[in-house]
């Protein structure tokens, strides 16, 4: 597919309205979706083995999301507690309270700083670092080249996001989706409940999806689960990974099987829609940060 066509493609994500329903039945309808999002989960899990600043960032979904909510606050009006407080806040995955407990710990990780001349009294303003710029660049490149197996044009963005103002207006983009997506979420979902905010259960479930099984995703056959690998790979105790497990099974997340644990078809109905949303956010995120940023290439596709 040429060029064109493939920016023809991406910008018909952009709507500017809120996400369409028929944008989830898309992604999940698409033969690549598996492949894709194995790729996602593939990308990201190699970024924190490589970088032990973004492991920790990736280690639940509040941490995450303050990260992205940082970036976020950076591209428009500058990053404060105060400000940080009200997007946890609206996003409801994380409590206004410990938001600042996460400004600390992205300072800990060198990933903030305070703004230099800027008067100390409150609100102080924070910036990224080098360092945190480098590694969220890296972590969404590889996430759009993973959302290139369902729409090649997702690797040009990707591939501009060094290029001056690229990566803040798509932070920008992707933050606002993902914000809009989360106060439409059921948050007492078992799976969230169970993987999301706890600490390394986002990357738990992420290598029980990695689970090769044909077109089936995530998996319909038993996985089997080493609780002391897991254990050592992310940096918690095997009765942790243990309770964890037993949680998933008691909250109808997974299922005993001989050979291993598998997912109930409830909790493989939520993975998908859950990645599926992911790639929704990705997509839009792509195509609005194209019009803004290459508004002469987005219109001539």
């Amino acid at each position: 597919m040429a060029s064109d066509d493939n920016v023809a493609r991406l910008m018909g994500w952009g709507s500017g309205r809120p996400l369409a329903e028929d944008a989830y039945s898309r992604v999940l309808a698409d033969p690549n979706f598996g492949r894709a999002s194995r790729a996602l989960v593939a990308g990201m899990a190699e970024l924190s083995d490589a970088d032990r600043a973004l492991d920790g960032v990736f280690k639940d979904a509040g941490r995450y999301v303050a990260a992205l909510w940082a970036m976020y606050l950076h591209a428009t009006e500058g990053i404060t507690l105060p400000r940080l407080k009200s997007v946890c806040a609206a996003s409801r995955l994380l409590s206004p309270g410990r938001a600042r407990a996460m400004l600390i710990y992205l300072q800990h990780l060198g990933y903030l700083t305070p703004v230099p001349g800027v008067p100390t009294r409150p609100p102080a303003r924070y910036q990224p670092t080098p360092a945190f710029r480098d590694a969220w660049a890296l972590h969404l490149k590889a996430a759009l080249r993973a959302a290139a197996i369902l729409e090649p044009g997702a690797a040009l963005v990707g591939d501009a996001l060094d290029q001056p103002g690229v990566l803040e207006t798509f932070c920008a983009h992707h933050a606002r989706g993902l914000l809009e997506s989360a106060r439409a979420s059921d948050h007492s979902a078992p799976y969230m409940a169970v993987f999301m905010h706890r600490h390394a259960g986002n990357q738990i479930a992420q290598t029980l999806v990695l689970d090769e099984d044909g077109d089936n995703f995530p998996s319909t056959r038993p996985i089997t689960v080493n609780a002391a690998a897991l254990a050592r790979r992310f940096g918690v105790s095997r009765i942790h990974v243990r309770r964890l497990l037993e949680a998933a099974e008691r909250e109808g997340v997974l299922e005993a099987s001989p050979g291993g644990v598998r997912f109930t078809e409830a909790a493989r109905r939520f993975v998908r829609f859950n990645y599926a949303s992911q790639f929704v956010q990705l997509l839009t995120a792509a195509a609005g940060a194209l019009a803004e940023t290459s508004p002469a290439l987005a219109r001539s596709a």
